[in-house]
């Protein structure tokens, strides 16, 4: 009877173990701090970088996303020496992937701030996911020469 009892407790504690360690089963698995979950930024362009009152620029940068469910970015622009921020959220290019590559999107100082607004302006990047994970932040410059 007892030899019974030890071969079903054997069993179950067999069975428990391969149920552990079959491929994609995630029971057993404790989470990974390491795992990034956020989406990341870099190499940040700003072209040209001297622009007149209603001229365009295209803010690019390079991206990736664990996740791929990348959403949108944040774009601030501040006057050097000035408080007051101006912030976009360009939603995401149906046409550009949603977890690596180059996105890049397009801006001008038209109809406002333009008016007696020129000088350095600080750009700051952000790319959001679906989650609300935010990525590392970016800045870079262009000068508005001409201010309408």
């Amino acid at each position: 009877m007892l030899s019974r009892r030890m071969g079903a407790v054997f069993s179950a504690v067999l069975a428990g173990s391969f149920l552990a360690v079959m491929p994609g089963c995630e029971w057993f698995k404790g989470s990974d701090p390491t795992q990034r979950s956020s989406p990341s930024i870099s190499s940040l362009s700003i072209r040209p970088s001297t622009v007149l009152c209603e001229q365009e620029f295209l803010v690019s940068f390079k991206f990736e996303d664990p996740q791929g469910d990348i959403s949108s970015a944040r774009v601030t622009f501040q006057r050097s020496g000035d408080t007051a921020v101006r912030e976009e959220t360009p939603p995401w290019p149906q046409t550009i992937s949603r977890d690596s590559g180059t996105v890049q999107f397009p801006f001008s100082f038209a109809p406002r701030p333009c008016t007696g607004q020129g000088g350095t302006w600080t750009i700051t990047v952000k790319a959001e996911d679906e989650r609300g994970n935010t990525s590392n932040t970016l800045t870079g410059q262009i000068d508005l020469t001409s201010a309408g």
